[in-house]
């Protein structure tokens, strides 16, 4: 317990330390008197007596600072030293405090968005059900610009005949023109088959998905929100349903709102609508789900 009792020496001393230094002044003073007494009586004239009284102790201010040390916390005062000493600093020179404060802002603010990235993409995993069953197909040959697009014919070969899993959906990135509500806006748009949020394990927290013929021309003209955008354009009024947004200057009608969690590839999106697919569509991701009892490398399709 000896440790103990050191450390609450260490602090009285570090909150008591001017009626410690009074006591320490006083006690060095009369230790010194009585030196100076002594050496006067050695026959010293009183001068000579003083003075090597003073050097028997070492000199006072000396012995006080190693004292000092011995009864505090150093490193605490030497921190609250250079604190205030700081605090002043910045009081004498007000524009060199609002350019300390303002690069403080800007380095916090750098280090909290990189870890809140490092976060959601490496150590956060995906919140959707049965997440080792999802999978995402690629072709390789012949090559496209991005290995992770399938052509359309080949998306549509692989859906008609796989075996593998239970679906496929395909979904590709898509940039819309949000107009008649403030100043025009890029939204980032996802566009998908309408199997999609039944592949991936997720459905609207209000209202529906998307249906079958919503993906053919004319009829296509629905968008499901996310929960950020239905928050921030519409309050979260849960009468969203059934409203128009002008997108492209095309009117969509609102079918549907997603949970708050949800995440799937483009964790920006604010906005999905219906993909439809013709001859000449881009390129497309595709997203499968594995049947029960396959695994991705005993299934053909997944080589």
């Amino acid at each position: 317990m000896s440790w103990l009792r050191i450390l609450a020496a260490r602090l009285r001393g570090l909150f008591l330390k001017p009626r410690l230094d009074s006591e320490l002044d006083a006690e060095l003073r009369s230790h010194i008197q009585m030196l100076t007494d002594e050496n006067l009586r050695k026959g010293l004239r009183p001068e000579e007596a003083h003075h090597a009284a003073m050097r028997a102790c070492g000199g006072l201010e000396q012995v006080k600072e190693v004292y000092r040390e011995r009864r505090g916390l150093p490193l605490v005062e030497t921190i609250a030293q250079d604190l205030r000493y700081a605090v002043r600093s910045l009081r004498t020179n007000p524009a060199f405090a609002a350019v300390t404060g303002i690069t403080f802002a800007l380095g916090i603010g750098a280090n909290t968005a990189i870890f809140s990235l490092a976060d959601s993409v490496l150590t956060r995993p995906v919140s959707l059900p049965d997440l080792d069953h999802l999978v995402a197909l690629v072709e390789r040959t012949p090559p496209s610009e991005d290995d992770e697009l399938l052509a359309p014919a080949t998306y549509i070969d692989v859906k008609a005949a796989t075996r593998s899993f239970e679906d496929l959906a395909a979904y590709r990135y898509w940039g819309a023109t949000l107009t008649g509500q403030g100043e025009p806006a890029q939204i980032e748009c996802v566009r998908v088959s309408a199997n999609f949020f039944t592949v991936v394990g997720e459905r609207p927290a209000l209202g529906r998905s998307f249906l079958a013929e919503e993906q053919e021309p004319g009829k296509d003209r629905v968008v499901v929100l996310s929960d950020g955008f239905w928050k921030r354009k519409f309050g979260a009024d849960p009468a969203v349903l059934g409203r128009t947004l002008r997108l492209d200057e095309q009117n969509y009608t609102i079918v549907g709102v997603m949970p708050p969690d949800f995440e799937f590839r483009y964790s920006e999106a604010e906005l999905w609508m219906p993909l439809r697919l013709t001859p000449a569509s881009p390129w497309l991701q595709v997203a499968g789900r594995l049947r029960l009892g396959v695994s991705i490398g005993a299934s053909p399709e997944c080589a």
